[in-house]
Parts: C-alpha cells; sequence; structure tokens
C-alpha cells in the first residue's frame, strides 16, 4: 500500500511538471501566433501597397498606349495635309 501511495505521488508530480511544460508551450505558440498576425498584416498591408503600384503601372500604360494612337493619329494627319499640299504646289507652279 505505502509503495502505491508512494508511486501515486510520483505520478502526480510528473503530471504537475508537464502541465508546467505544456502550459509554457502553450504560452510560447501564443506568442508565436501573435508575431505570425503582426507579420501576415504587415505582409497584406504590404501587397495592397504593390497592388497600388501595379494598378498605377498599368494606368500610366494605358496613358501612354492612347498618347500614342493620338500621336499616330496626328502624323497620319500631317501626312495626308502634307500630300494634299504637294498635288497643289505644282499646279501653283505652272502660273
Amino acid at each position: 500500500m505505502a509503495g502505491k501511495m508512494v508511486e501515486l505521488c510520483c505520478l502526480e508530480e510528473e503530471m504537475e511538471l508537464r502541465e508546467c511544460e505544456v502550459r509554457g508551450l502553450q504560452g510560447r505558440l501564443e506568442e508565436e501566433l501573435r508575431e505570425m498576425t503582426v507579420l501576415r498584416g504587415y505582409l497584406e498591408q504590404s501587397c495592397r501597397g504593390q497592388e497600388m503600384k501595379l494598378d498605377l503601372i498599368d494606368e500610366k500604360i494605358l496613358e501612354w498606349g492612347r498618347g500614342i494612337k493620338l500621336i499616330q493619329a496626328k502624323t497620319e494627319e500631317y501626312h495626308s495635309t502634307s500630300m494634299n499640299i504637294k498635288v497643289s504646289i505644282p499646279h501653283l507652279v505652272s502660273l
């Protein structure tokens, strides 16, 4: 009987030690989870910033594309006008 009591006391002490270890691990895991949550927030914020930059770049590319099309249209208009002038000049020269 005394042997069983000693054995039970040893088991109780071992369980208390394990409980302390588990609580310590739980505390560390909770702290790591908090840190990971903060890091996730920073990453999400960074991603939003990158998305905003990409949107701005896309807008600039579209704007440049519209500008290039306008320049092309003006160039075609200029060539068309200069061709009309060349056609008209020989007529004026013969006078």
